[in-house]
């Protein structure tokens, strides 16, 4: 029998790299959101705020006092009617027993679905915000968001 030389692939099985994983997931420092309207905690899903038109505060009202003349009056209006309704959001991953307990390193489902579940909701929010900050009504453009545990 003739001697034949072993292949690459009878020398070598191929098996993941543990040093490198690639899922494509933007920075949650890159989102958006959060830094033109912070999250405001809220303890209730519905409630009241109070709203003072922006003209309130950004018009020109001080005058030039005389001595001893009173100093002339300003004022503005507080509209205590705007509501809010923070509806809830949810989404899950299962990952089953038999999977969990038979993964090889250096996967980690929990890990993995944790970081996946977050940036969903990071996409959900972003999404949620643009389409309610890019409106005509400055009233439809703020967006409750309740701070619950997921």
């Amino acid at each position: 029998m003739p001697f034949v030389q072993p292949t690459r692939s009878d020398v070598h099985v191929n098996r993941p790299l543990t040093n490198i994983s690639i899922a494509f997931m933007q920075s949650a420092t890159h989102f958006v959101a959060d830094r033109v309207f912070p999250n405001i905690p809220v303890s209730k899903q519905s409630d009241r705020y109070f709203a003072i038109e922006r003209g309130e505060f950004n018009r020109d009202q001080m005058q030039l006092r005389a001595p001893g003349a009173e100093s002339a009056g300003g004022t503005y209006k507080i509209d205590n009617t705007p509501t809010y309704f923070a509806e809830t959001y949810a989404m899950h991953h299962d990952i089953p027993d038999q999977i969990r307990s038979n993964v090889d390193a250096p996967l980690g489902p929990d890990r993995e679905t944790t970081e996946f579940l977050t940036h969903q909701a990071l996409i959900k929010r972003e999404t949620r915000w643009v389409a309610k900050y890019f409106t005509t009504s400055p009233a439809e453009s703020l967006v409750a968001v309740p701070t619950t545990d997921t």
